[in-house]
């Protein structure tokens, strides 16, 4: 069972490598900024170019901090005057550095925004979740550009991609503009899949996504239809967002109308997220083109407030999923972040109801940047929210069929996969129709 916050970054200074991969799953939008683009300036102070290294180390984590963290109030810390007591202050070694550095950073009293030494950078640079080892960061001048050199035996590395080879296009699309985490999303895809991506000096390269096998489990663990009072049901058990996900959940969907499902429960009970765009790219198989699936804001570090970067919509919006066949989302207190995206906008499209318990409420965004020793920090760096701009992070999105685990249980029944709660709520088909006629209803969708 894990623990009622999940635990993508611990606040001790061991990391498990199965912490770090809940980080690379959960930074996965931000992308992996390994090595430290050029910062905007807001608010630096001049500085003593004579500072040893241990100082310049705190100067560039405290700046990484200043120009992309979220809250622009810095959990009203005065933030320059953080730096201010951090360079008058001593540090004989690397270790004390680092202490100091956590303390700071604790102060902004944000879970998710962590200091990583460089042994638990390096695990965590092992988790590649574009597949190819391109790692991406923009240039003092806004460019898109490969952050560090692609891992030994990646594809990026056996078409001669070097570290600040400039990115013009990614699968023919654009990326002038484009913030590096957006481009990060386009990026991932399907293992053996191939995506085209266009440099300045080396042209065009075929880039095929290769994942190491313990990184890519079963998406999809559990499909079955059952004969339901209300008609035949299918089920999903999608337990974790892969970069497999979207197949797996299209071949489950096509199976379930094959034998004749005519309502289905898309279970989302103790999933914790993970790659962003799977839950984008699942959306697609329920709805059109275009459909906006979350809203994504970030700090303007110019203005110094938050401003909206972009809207997430439905990607390869091939829809898999008749519209006469009436959908469930189940959700409980340990679905988080991209299941709170795939059951936030399929709500607010009117396409599914969500049945159970209040979701967990993860809808923050964390970037990784490179320190100048080969360790990192873990920033959060932007907000996603509902189409309807309902605020998730804190929150969680409430069930429209309130149901607690002995409710569900007398679901499941049917799946002889639950134990049976005869004092139990049924979940009915007709209780899912009306939420969703209620919400074409008030949104006339």
């Amino acid at each position: 069972m894990y623990p009622r916050e999940p635990a993508f970054i611990t606040p001790t200074a061991s990391l498990s490598p199965h912490a770090l991969r809940k980080v690379a799953a959960s930074t996965a939008l931000a992308a992996a900024l390994f090595t430290l683009p050029a910062l905007p300036s807001r608010a630096i102070p001049v500085l003593d170019n004579t500072r040893d290294t241990e100082h310049e180390l705190v100067e560039q984590a405290w700046k990484i901090v200043n120009d992309y963290y979220l809250d622009p109030s810095f959990n009203h810390l005065d933030w320059q005057s953080q730096l201010e007591t951090l360079l008058n202050s001593p540090f004989p070694d690397r270790s004390s550095t680092y202490k100091a550095l956590r303390r700071a950073v604790a102060k902004l009293e944000d879970r998710y925004t962590r200091v990583l030494d460089p042994r638990q950078m390096e695990v965590l640079r092992k988790f590649d979740v574009s597949g190819v080892g391109l790692l991406l960061s923009n240039d003092a001048s806004g460019r898109l550009v490969v952050a560090t050199e692609p891992a030994k035996n990646t594809a990026a590395a056996k078409a001669g991609v070097k570290r600040g080879d400039q990115v013009l296009a990614v699968d023919g699309r654009d990326v002038t503009d484009v913030p590096a985490f957006e481009v990060a999303e386009w990026m991932q895809g399907q293992d053996g899949t191939t995506m085209q991506v266009r440099f300045r000096d080396l042209g065009d390269a075929s880039l095929t996504r290769r994942y190491q096998p313990e990184s890519s489990p079963a998406a999809v663990t559990r499909v079955a239809v059952v004969d339901h009072p209300d008609g035949r049901m299918g089920y999903i058990r999608l337990a974790e967002f892969r970069a497999s996900g979207r197949a797996e959940v299209a071949k489950a969907l096509q199976q379930l109308q094959k034998d004749g499902a005519e309502w289905i429960v898309v279970d989302l009970r103790g999933n914790h997220g993970g790659v962003f765009e799977g839950a984008l790219e699942i959306a697609g198989l329920f709805e059109g083109d275009g459909r906006v699936v979350a809203r994504v804001s970030g700090r303007n570090a110019i203005a110094g407030g938050l401003q909206e970067a972009y809207k997430s919509r439905v990607v390869r919006g091939d829809k898999q999923l008749d519209n006469s066949i009436d959908l469930a989302i189940l959700i409980d207190n340990e679905s988080a972040s991209s299941s709170e995206v795939l059951a936030g906008g399929l709500r607010d499209s009117c396409r599914a109801a969500l049945v159970g318990e209040r979701s967990f409420g993860k809808g923050v965004i964390q970037g990784v940047f490179g320190l100048q020793d080969g360790g990192g920090i873990v920033v959060t760096v932007a907000e996603y929210r509902t189409p309807r701009g309902d605020r998730i992070d804190g929150v969680g999105l409430p069930p429209d069929i309130p149901a607690k685990h002995n409710g569900l249980d007398q679901l499941l029944r049917f799946l002889g996969i639950s134990r049976v709660d005869e004092n139990g709520i049924q979940l009915s088909r007709e209780q899912v129709r009306e939420v969703t006629r209620y919400c074409r209803t008030e949104n006339q969708v």
